[in-house]
């Protein structure tokens, strides 16, 4: 007798990778503790992390200039675009009215 079909998932569950990315989004204080650890992880594994960071509105200046530093050349042409400074220019902006 065959076997029945296989069906699919109702719920495919993340990878670790993920979850690890998600983890870290949410101590994000963490990364800054060791930012030159994001040199030693994969540039795909930063990628999606700072994806998750952006994602979540956790993204910060000291962030962003870790990854701008993280030494992965596609991170650094992404982050090149970005005026890190432009909402703390706002922020004093409307501070100063």
């Amino acid at each position: 007798m065959a076997a029945p079909p296989a069906s699919p998932r109702a719920y495919d569950p993340p990878s670790l990778v993920t979850l690890a990315a998600l983890t870290a989004a949410e101590h994000p204080q963490l990364i800054l503790a060791d930012p030159a650890a994001l040199g030693t992880m994969g540039e795909d594994l930063a990628a999606l992390l700072l994806g998750v960071l952006v994602r979540r509105g956790r993204m910060t200046r000291p962030l962003a200039i870790a990854f701008r530093g993280s030494g992965h050349a596609g991170i650094a042409a992404f982050l090149s675009g970005w005026d890190i400074d432009a909402p703390l220019m706002a922020a004093a902006h409307v501070a100063g009215r």
